[in-house]
């Protein structure tokens, strides 16, 4: 179960103990957020980048004895589980994730200039500007 932002695994204390009546449950903290590892980062950002922190939580489970899971991800989670699902798909067996825009739909969705984005929520229109790094189209940054 992989968190989103600001939260940590502790996100999921009223529904873990319910999944864990049927099944095993490993919540981690994203690198960098609560007690997990902080590496400083570099000038391309590679250490937190979504494939490095996907490989972080391939490898725990791994450690923990399960070579194939099953992942749940909310917000930053949900992006991890899903880089995690892509670059592994061998170890994740079913993914679900939660509150969170595929990331090709947002791109898909940016003006022709790439500056902005509306993305649907409801009734809300939330509509913010991109930096000039998440301009690049999907196919780019795969």
């Amino acid at each position: 179960m992989l968190h989103g932002i600001p939260e940590t695994h502790l996100m999921w204390h009223r529904i873990a103990p319910a999944r864990a009546e049927r099944f095993t449950v490993v919540a981690t903290d994203l690198r960098g957020h609560g007690m997990s590892g902080k590496p400083p980062s570099t000038p391309d950002h590679a250490p937190y980048r979504m494939r490095a922190i996907a490989a972080d939580q391939v490898e725990v489970m791994a450690a923990l004895g399960f070579d194939r899971f099953a992942a749940v991800g909310h917000d930053r989670g949900a992006r991890c589980a899903y880089r995690m699902a892509l670059d592994h798909p061998v170890a994740v067996s079913l993914l679900a994730v939660l509150d969170v825009v595929p990331t090709g739909e947002v791109y898909a969705r940016a003006d022709a200039d790439g500056g902005s984005v509306d993305v649907s929520r409801g009734r809300q229109s939330v509509r913010r500007r991109l930096r000039p790094a998440q301009r690049r189209t999907w196919s780019q940054r795969v």
